[in-house]
């Protein structure tokens, strides 16, 4: 009897890019090495490579050029903030329940979607965003034994499901909010 060994290799599917990227949702285009074995409808992370637990977007490819690198993805779901220029790019999800990166709160500070705020001071205010998009997600929790005089979270002109609650008072400090965006600004956050 005779047998055949056949080997198949396949260029890569773990690339790297210098392309300038906003961390965020919507569709980003970058530029990663030709030849390699991304195809329309997979899921990948787009991950900064020097802070990858910290910096990344997850999404699903719409558009890919092995010829030329060109590959474009449209996120769903981002974690952190900032425009970087080193990028990796792996086969993947990141779930939207995702671990946060985190943000102490020890002053009046005005938040943006993507960070986990834990509050570690008293009679300060958390500002919630004003601009959202779809699936946009901030967490607060309290890190303080004592909450007296009591932190606030503004919401500002952010509805809560449907209803326009102003501003929350932080009475227990057990508290863990997710707050996501349903990308309806009359129905606003769940």
């Amino acid at each position: 009897k005779s047998m055949f060994l056949i080997i198949c290799i396949f260029p890569g599917t773990n690339a790297t890019s210098t392309t300038s990227l906003a961390v965020g949702t919507g569709s980003k285009t970058l530029t990663i090495q030709t030849g390699k074995a991304y195809a329309i409808g997979q899921s990948v992370v787009i991950a900064r490579t020097s802070d990858p637990a910290g910096t990344r977007m997850g999404g699903v490819i719409t558009a890919h050029n092995s010829g030329t690198g060109s590959i474009t993805v449209l996120v769903g779901v981002a974690i952190g903030s900032g425009t970087f220029t080193d990028w990796t790019l792996s086969m993947g999800t990141i779930a939207p329940g995702a671990a946060l990166p985190i943000s102490l709160v020890s002053s009046n500070t005005t938040a943006t979607p993507g960070v986990h705020y834990v509050i570690v001071a008293n009679s300060i205010t958390l500002t919630l965003p004003t601009s959202w998009a779809k699936d946009d997600v901030v967490e607060i929790s309290c890190g303080s034994t004592a909450l007296s005089p009591a932190p606030i979270v503004d919401f500002g002109s952010t509805k809560l499901r449907s209803a326009s609650p102003g501003s929350m008072t932080i009475s227990d400090q057990k508290l863990k909010l997710r707050l996501q965006h349903t990308g309806n600004s009359t129905y606003g956050l769940v």
